[in-house]
């Protein structure tokens, strides 16, 4: 597979969390203004998530594609707000069709990879529930092919990775990691990692305390060292995304160089 190679190579993007605040509720920093920062940074790319184009017209989105392109950054992975698991028959079909226009989103700005989040309460997912989810993948997953892009699922909501079995061991369908989602649902982000190795192509590094509280990279409970470690012995070159979910631009420049320096060491 393309995201595995002899060689490595580390390439860092980014999930601004300790800056949400001030992206969607205050206001005060805009999409450009995060690309202008991420581009100090020295990022290789960022996460696109689904909220930052809230206030930007669709005919000025080809404008911020050139404009990424511009500040030296590529888009890891559009992460969008969709509920494959939703009951209801025309909300399904809807459902669908928002991430077939992520797809288009994604080949817009240049990126290959769409992440589906799936969340169900409660943990153990119905298998009714989960074979209509993954019909629903099938034909969204056919339609990104044709774009010459990929999904990938992840639990949110304390979803446990292993109730999506089913949907990330189907053809063309592939595996986003969370680490603090991971912990979250109760499971070791490292044995996750194992577990799914032939499907993962995007882990995104965030760190909790013991009370599942955010913390910088490297401050809490997740096995930063360990995961680096296993991702370079396996010659893991998808992308590694830096998510601290507290700090702000700070917090993320530290837990750059705490990947840098982690990833040069093991």
């Amino acid at each position: 597979m393309l995201w595995f190679a002899r060689k490595p190579r580390l390439r860092i993007s980014c999930l601004p969390l300790g800056l949400f605040r001030e992206l969607f509720e205050e206001r005060s920093m805009g999409f450009e203004d995060w690309i202008k920062a991420a581009s100090k940074l020295k990022l290789d790319g960022i996460e696109l998530y689904q909220r930052y184009l809230e206030t930007i017209r669709p005919s000025e989105l080809s404008l911020f594609s050139d404009f990424l392109r511009v500040k030296g950054l590529r888009v890891s992975m559009v992460m969008l707000e969709v509920d494959l698991l939703r009951p209801e028959e025309g909300e399904r079909r809807r459902q669908v069709e928002m991430v077939g226009r992520g797809v288009d989103l994604a080949r817009l700005f240049r990126a290959d990879l769409v992440r589906v989040p799936i969340s169900w309460p409660g943990g153990m997912i119905p298998g009714e529930v989960l074979e209509a989810a993954g019909k629903r993948l099938d034909k969204a997953s056919q339609y990104a092919k044709a774009r010459y892009a990929r999904l990938a699922v992840e639990g949110v909501g304390g979803t446990p990775v292993g109730e999506l079995r089913a949907l990330w061991e189907r053809p063309k369908v592939y595996v986003s990691l969370d680490t603090a989602q991971a912990i979250r649902s109760g499971e070791d982000p490292l044995r996750v990692l194992r577990e799914t190795w032939d499907r993962v192509v995007h882990v995104r590094l965030s760190d909790l305390d013991a009370r599942m509280e955010p913390v910088p990279l490297g401050e809490g409970v997740v096995d930063i060292e360990g995961m680096l470690a296993l991702l370079k012995a396996r010659r893991y070159s998808g992308w590694i995304s830096v998510a601290p979910g507290v700090g702000g631009v700070e917090a993320i420049r530290e837990g750059i160089s705490l990947v840098r320096e982690v990833w040069q060491a093991v």
